[in-house]
């Protein structure tokens, strides 16, 4: 095997904690650190159930029973890709009408799930361009890579990038290299390759942000973020991780408890991540999370992180690159045996892992580096070209978030970011089928439409030093107090969860919270979503 899963496999086996490897060095020399917060554990395990490096979860979880989102939701996109044969399509997904919500359209545009690319309207192109604004110094010509260890390992490669890393093989000869169909991402690749930090162009550049192990609150727990941000003077950041936060807590188990403090860890952290780099005046790229596989069976988790990213991405308007759609159209989901790292395409014994080929795009790093190359291209036409769109527009959530008027939920799985500080409605205070909670803030109300008895669970999530709790309140059929089925808080005892059988009609969820003290942000995430077969908490 090549050198650079040589060292996988090593470090894989550090992380499990097999004590006769326990100081094995990779390729480079060097080992990757142990990632913990809060007394759990930030590392990533090989194909197990049970993560042997994994301590406690941070918090007790709810009582209250929970589970997986469905993956059925998630479609392949359907035009053809440029070169006809190739198996996957990864072009940016067009959308030239106004597809829901109309004139009554609240807050931005949705984020369709059936697309690998999100949308760029005139109104996200304006966002873009405002962020660009805020630091004009920024070099357009250089990016900065963020991620666990499918993007990179500085640890273990320190002095320049591999192969088996994002953009690794973007600047490589044929036939190392082969844009195939895709050849007219060429002048994106030229672009770029005229930037420079420290002395390199950003496709070499060995980004600090990129670690074996490393979660997303690592990032931000070792200030990695800003010294990167100082050496490379980016416009934009490609940020991927969750293949690594996904095992805190210990275990792939589905469990009300571990799951919350999956949930909310991740969120937390991504949310944190994603306004950093725009207050530094570099437009975030979120790339989901890959699938995971435990056993290989689906981690059943992976759907609700999805959903959590693209509900960053969507609520903050930056580009989202749905990476686990289609990577499930692969082979093992494009995964190693491992069921963590992403495959690589190899002939003659070298990995060709920038060949997109029909061959070469049956291969997660083939797949994920055509999709990094394709959203610099997007934003480059933006923040560089001056491009006023890509996609004439989008649908929008329709809907005021009122009893009334409540938002109205096209599909599962739904995502979506709100500050309750700039709720309207204060007409449910007390919620009297589910107990004598008095919420005396604002709420926003959101209504779903089931056609058949259908297993939901619904997660909010508060963005991290939020001055109150949210919390979900499921009501059935009527958006009135009586109506009130179920009910968690997003307190760490609890959990911020809703699961339960909805029986065909109308279902509402609010959420709500105590009065908000003037002038704070009381932003949440919530996710909706069908329940993972396989996941047997979910009632």
């Amino acid at each position: 095997m090549l050198g650079r899963w040589e060292r996988v496999a090593c470090l894989t086996l550090c992380a499990v904690g097999c004590p006769a490897l326990s100081n094995c060095q990779g390729s480079a020399g060097a080992a990757p650190p142990s990632t913990t917060q809060e007394g759990g554990t930030g590392g990533a395990t090989s194909d197990a159930n049970t993560l042997s490096d994994a301590g406690a979860p941070t918090d007790a979880g709810p009582s209250s029973d929970d589970a997986g989102p469905s993956t059925d939701d998630v479609r392949p996109d359907t035009g053809s890709a440029p070169d006809a044969g190739a198996m996957i399509d990864a072009r940016p997904d067009a959308i030239t009408a106004d597809t829901g919500g109309g004139g009554n359209q609240t807050g931005p545009i949705l984020y369709p799930t059936d697309l690998t690319h999100s949308p760029i309207t005139p109104s996200v192109a304006v966002v873009l361009r405002n962020i660009a604004a805020t630091v004009p110094a920024r070099n357009t010509h250089n990016f900065l890579k963020a991620g666990d260890p499918i993007m990179g390992d500085a640890l273990g490669s320190p002095t320049q990038v591999i192969q088996g890393d994002f953009f690794g093989c973007v600047e490589s000869p044929a036939p190392i290299k082969d844009l195939a169909g895709y050849a007219s991402l060429q002048a994106t690749v030229d672009h770029f390759h005229q930037g420079s930090v420290v002395g390199r162009t950003p496709f070499a550049r060995v980004s600090q942000c990129t670690r074996e192990n490393l979660t997303s609150w690592d990032l931000l727990a070792e200030k990695l973020l800003p010294p990167e941000i100082a050496d490379t003077n980016p416009s934009l950041a490609f940020v991927m991780f969750g293949s690594v936060d996904i095992g805190n807590g210990g275990t792939f188990t589905p469990s009300p408890q571990v799951d919350w403090v999956k949930f909310r860890d991740y969120g937390q952290a991504m949310l944190d991540i994603e306004d950093t780099l725009m207050g530094a005046g570099v437009i975030p790229v979120l790339f989901s999370m890959p699938p995971r596989l435990s056993n290989g069976a689906p981690v059943v988790q992976v759907s609700t992180f999805v959903a959590l990213t693209r509900a960053i991405a969507q609520g903050r308007q930056t580009p989202f690159i749905d990476f686990n759609l289609p990577m499930q159209k692969l082979t093992d989901k494009g995964l190693e045996t491992d069921g963590l790292h992403i495959t690589q395409y190899e002939a003659g014994g070298t990995a060709r892992n920038c060949v997109f080929s029909e061959e070469g795009l049956k291969h997660g790093y083939n797949l994920m580096n055509l999709l990094g190359l394709q959203a610099l291209e997007r934003v480059k036409k933006i923040v560089a070209d001056g491009a006023i769109s890509l996609e004439a527009s989008a649908p929008g959530l329709a809907g005021q978030g009122t009893p009334d008027a409540p938002f109205e939920v096209p599909a599962l799985p739904f995502s979506d970011l709100r500050d309750l500080a700039k709720a309207s409605s204060r007409a449910l205070e007390s919620y009297t089928g589910c107990g004598s909670a008095k919420e005396s803030g604002g709420e926003y109300v959101y209504r779903w439409n089931a056609v058949a008895a259908t297993r939901v669970r619904a997660v909010v999530i508060d963005r991290k030093g939020s001055p109150v709790a949210a919390h979900i309140y499921h009501l059935a059929g009527a958006p009135t107090a009586t109506s009130c089925v179920a009910s968690q808080s997003t307190g760490p005892s609890s959990g911020g969860l809703s699961a339960g059988t909805l029986t065909p009609g109308a279902h509402y969820f609010v959420v709500d919270s105590t009065a908000i003290p003037a002038a704070r942000v009381a932003e949440y995430m919530l996710v909706v979503s069908a329940c993972d077969p396989a996941d047997s908490t979910c009632n």
